[in-house]
């Protein structure tokens, strides 16, 4: 904490009953809607008097929904009687809004990080300082009861002195963001190091009271922002220094744990862990306990961040440095960029060894591509390859910013829209010579998003290409347009086929013939129809079987010896490629089927995974038919069951419950017999708190069943059409798959 006294109007110290500092917040992004605005709306200090966001529909509803009179779209609007700001803009924004507002006087509390860079951080220092302000920033991290439980432990030596120590933290899946700002380098100055880093390093500093010397640093960036990096770090103390490794990620699965080795015993805390140390003695005979502070376990996160804004408050009042004073966090700043200024690349080898592609005719570097759906697993893979490989200049059309992670660490330009945006597809289509589209409807349990998406998105983008003179237009389809009972073989001449009841295979067959109503109005269309893909990132054939085969919740059933039909990414990649490179006179009436051409089944695929597992994978045969494969009655039995309990369907009872007079006299029932408003209820769902379930994770006891078609994919028509021939041999494309996922922690 540093002790250097803050000079403040003397009419604002010494008030037995001071008024209301008056705060606005700049920034209403995601980490402002969850904690500060509810924070600084409620708290007794304080009045929440102004809110400013460059989002002018934004800033207006915020406002509106704390009773807040004064908006804006620009900080510099700010009226006159603002005693202090909770800066959480973009970080690009931090230095140059941090330093105007305080040279208008008022306080700053800036989110992490800091700024861009160290000489942007000093100056920011150098004013607040000047004018005789406070200038706090957002390290909450800092303040939890665990960091300080750690720094006691550590600082009385109590099991030991500190050895070593280890701190990792990410996971697959991204990150909370309402725009893109946080994946370019020119508005956020970094990536994870820079973001998450300026948590871990403050963190650390604050538990072992030394500066850190950076003895290493590798990421994962290829030209644009790090998603994955390493750093090998030593904190110099008093009596002797600490060396460890600190590992950040987005894109793959970490312990989420700081781990100090000390002589006796070993110290853990986990990254959400805000009041508990555990304590594994070395002793082998002592079981580990944990350490507690006096606070309960049941405190809301909203606490923790509102000690921020209380160090911020009371530093205001009594006229002092807060103890997340912006020149504390100087030393942050100073590692995160000595890291940067050493970088070297961290070895990644499903990225840096490409596949060699076909002979194909070299791309000048000019040529524009459009890839939808980028942030999705093929999507990624097709930027990785056509942006480092084949020098495109790649564009990516991303909707969730949190999944844009990948796509941030290369050269590539990104979009922030949404294909149900007739403005949005204009723009990402607007001077792109070629676009490969890879976006499918995700709003799984949701079909008409899934249409709007998948349907009417493809016929808006195909329309808004021909419209802008689009020289080729790859569409990604899949085998799913063919009847999964379809036997023989699957070329370019079977004709789209598929019931409604597979939603997915319906939309993309769909999506199909609205390409090819473009491509009869002169729009240039290569249509690709791959089989299962597996890779890197790939969740459906990778993530989620292997997840489940290593707990012994795989199963093949009546697949073990059928033809799997697989793609290895790369291979798919590949096939894009030769469209995208084909004549610009090349017309393809008839779609591509692709896979790996081999005839590997689906227990040869799984049982290269589960021989490497010291695994067996159960194979069953279907017992009796699914239900869904019923004769008529049957099915119309299922599906009014279906529709009858379905989340519509219990909503719109509750809504007849609570609406007069219809639900006067069922009301009257039921108050009168509490066992029938019990049943009512959980039937209607009324019973039922709202619930969050991490799509990805599982239970633990699913079993997934891995079934077949009964037919087979050949690749013939791409061999002599496109001169396609996969690169990547099944091996290679086993084992490069494992070791991603071995890294990734996936298994």
């Amino acid at each position: 904490m540093i002790d250097e006294k803050v000079e403040l109007p003397t009419a604002d110290i010494g008030h037995a009953k001071r008024p209301l500092l008056r705060v606005g917040i700049v920034g209403c992004g995601t980490v402002a809607e969850q904690f500060h605005l509810p924070i600084l709306a409620g708290h007794e200090r304080l009045q929440l008097a102004a809110v400013v966001d460059r989002d002018a529909d934004r800033a207006r509803r915020c406002a509106q929904a704390y009773g807040v009179d004064v908006w804006r779209t620009d900080a510099n609007e700010l009226p006159a009687g603002i005693d202090a700001v909770v800066l959480a803009s973009p970080p690009f924004h931090h230095a140059p809004g941090a330093i105007a507002l305080m040279r208008r006087g008022i306080h700053v509390l800036v989110e992490k990080p800091m700024a861009l860079n160290l000489r942007e951080a000093e100056e920011m220092c150098r004013v607040a300082q000047q004018q005789g302000v406070v200038l706090s920033v957002g390290v909450y991290k800092r303040l939890l009861p665990v960091t300080r439980m750690l720094r006691s432990l550590v600082d009385r030596e109590q099991y030991g002195r500190p050895l070593r120590f280890s701190m990792e933290w990410g996971g697959l899946g991204g990150f909370a963001s309402a725009t893109l700002a946080m994946l370019k380098k020119d508005f956020a100055g970094g990536g994870v190091l820079i973001d998450l880093g300026s948590h871990v390093f403050d963190q650390l500093a604050a538990v072992f009271g030394g500066t850190p010397d950076i003895e290493d640093y590798q990421d994962d960036s290829h030209g644009g922002i790090e998603a994955d990096c390493e750093v090998t770090v030593r904190f110099n103390r008093a009596r002797a220094s600490v060396p460890g490794t600190i590992r950040l990620s987005r894109v793959r699965n970490l312990s989420n744990t700081l781990r100090i080795e000390c002589e006796q015993a070993i110290l853990e805390a986990a990254v959400s862990e805000r009041f508990a140390v555990t304590v594994r003695p070395i002793d082998p005979e002592v079981e580990p306990f944990s350490v507690r502070g006096l606070l309960p376990a049941d405190v809301s996160w909203y606490e923790s961040y509102r000690a921020e804004i209380d160090d911020f408050v009371d530093a205001i009042r009594e006229g002092r440095q807060p103890e997340l004073a912006g020149r504390s966090f100087l030393p942050t700043m100073s590692a995160i960029e000595a890291c940067y200024r050493q970088r070297r690349p961290l070895p990644t080898p499903w990225i840096d060894e490409m596949p060699r592609p076909s002979v194909r005719r070299a791309n000048s570097g000019k040529r524009r591509v459009l890839i939808t759906g980028g942030g999705g697993f093929i999507g990624g893979r097709v930027c990785e390859i056509l942006a480092l490989r084949d020098e495109w200049s790649v564009r990516a059309l991303v909707h969730n910013p949190s999944s844009g992670s990948r796509l941030a660490r290369l050269p590539v330009e990104l979009i922030h829209g949404d294909l149900q945006s007739d403005d949005d597809v204009r723009r990402a289509v607007e001077s792109c010579d070629t676009v490969v589209h890879c976006a499918v409807g995700t709003a799984y349990g949701y079909p008409q998003q899934i249409y709007a998406v998948t349907v009417d998105g493809t016929r808006r983008l195909a329309a808004a290409c021909r419209a802008v003179g689009v020289k080729r237009f790859v569409h990604l389809s899949s085998i799913g347009v063919h009847d999964r009972t379809r036997q023989g073989t699957i070329d370019h001449t079977t004709p789209l086929q598929v019931s409604r009841q597979d939603w997915y295979g319906y939309t993309k067959m769909l999506a199909e013939r609205a390409v090819r109503a473009e491509e009869r109005r002169g729009l240039s269309v290569a249509v690709l129809r791959p089989g299962c893909v597996y890779g890197p990132h790939g969740f459906t054939f990778v993530i989620n079987p292997l997840r489940a085969l290593a707990q012994g919740r795989l199963v093949l059933e009546d697949s073990a010896t059928a033809p799997a039909d697989t793609v290895f990414v790369d291979n798919l990649v590949e096939a894009i490629a030769c469209a995208v490179d084909a004549p610009p006179d090349a017309v393809f009436e008839q779609a591509f089927p692709i896979s790996d051409g081999d005839d590997c089944t689906w227990g040869e695929y799984f049982d290269f995974f589960a021989d490497l597992m010291r695994r067996s994978i159960p194979r069953t045969s279907r017992a009796e038919p699914m239900m869904t494969s019923a004769g008529p009655v049957g099915r119309l039995i299922d599906g009014i069951r279906d529709a009858l309990f379905s989340v519509e369907a219990k909503s719109f009872a509750k809504r007849l419950l609570q609406s007069d007079p219809i639900g006067t006299v069922p009301r009257y029932f039921l108050e009168r017999y509490p066992h029938l408003e019990r049943r009512a209820r959980s039937i209607a769902g009324m019973d039922a708190p709202t619930l969050y379930r991490r799509p990805a994770e599982s239970s633990g006891d699913e079993i997934v069943r891995i079934t077949a078609r009964a037919s087979h994919v050949t690749i013939e028509h791409a061999r002599q059409q496109l001169g396609f021939e996969p690169p990547v041999r099944r091996d290679v494309a086993l084992a490069t798959t494992w070791q991603w996922a071995k890294y990734a922690r996936i298994v």
